[in-house]
């Protein structure tokens, strides 16, 4: 089964105890989400840098290989 690709770029927001991977400008209505970009993961950080380092590590690969993805 092959899904379709998804809009890029997507980027990495962080703000306070969240880490989240935002989906491209455009894919998501404006009245939903500010920037009109989707939310496409949302990550807890538990103040433990050594777990939210690898948490933010994790989130940087996924980004990497949805950004360097051919269509």
């Amino acid at each position: 089964m092959s899904a379709a690709a998804m809009p890029r770029p997507w980027a990495i927001g962080r703000l306070g105890g969240s880490l989240w991977i935002e989906g491209a400008v455009g894919s998501a209505a404006s009245e939903t989400f500010p920037a009109d970009r989707r939310i496409v993961c949302d990550m807890k950080l538990y103040g433990d840098a050594e777990l939210d380092a690898e948490t933010e590590r994790n989130a940087t690969l996924i980004v990497e290989c949805v950004n360097g993805r051919e269509s």
